[in-house]
């Protein structure tokens, strides 16, 4: 899997055979607000003249949210999206203000306990290695703590994609 490609989401172009206006009165019929929740629409967002975000309406309340977000540009008779896929900003603010406190908090905690428990000479100060194993564990803990949600998106992104072509006739270009 490359790490990359995770990280930054996805980017990929749709077209529909509609024309942009008919696309755009379709979406706003389909996509519900944020609030309420019972709407009955299992997608919400905002549809704008050219652009529109649609996210998945979650099934629990965890803090990932699947988007996608997606420019409308007609050419002739037909409508190009052109879409990239993430993990919603709001969402995963907090996801990641709380797991990063976690690791500086456990890292914290963790060489309090050894500055007590170590004879002075073996210190984790002093002492390359178990200063390395800390520096690495942290670099660890934030990169899972970033790469986590996007490995959840992934049935989410399908689940938008399959809303797109069944709302507008959209097909990847």
């Amino acid at each position: 899997m490359n790490i990359i490609k995770v990280l930054r989401g996805n980017h990929f172009l749709l077209e529909s055979p509609l024309p942009a206006d008919e696309c755009i009165q379709r979406l706003k019929v389909s996509v519900g607000k944020q609030w309420p929740v019972k709407d009955g629409k299992p997608v919400y967002g905002s549809v704008g003249k050219d652009n529109f975000v649609i996210i998945r309406r979650p099934k629990s309340k965890g803090p990932i949210r699947t988007a996608i977000i997606a420019a409308i540009t007609e050419e002739g008779a037909n409508t190009k999206l052109k879409c990239w896929s993430g993990v919603y900003g709001p969402s995963l603010f907090p996801y990641l203000t709380l797991f990063l406190f976690s690791c500086v908090l456990f890292s914290s905690l963790t060489s309090i306990a050894l500055t007590y428990a170590l004879p002075p000479w073996q210190l984790p100060s002093t002492n390359l290695l178990t200063s390395s194993f800390f520096g690495l564990g942290i670099l660890g803990f934030t990169a899972a703590a970033i790469a986590m949600p996007n490995l959840f998106r992934r049935d989410s992104e399908q689940y938008l994609i399959e809303f797109l072509e069944t709302t507008i006739d959209a097909k990847r270009a």
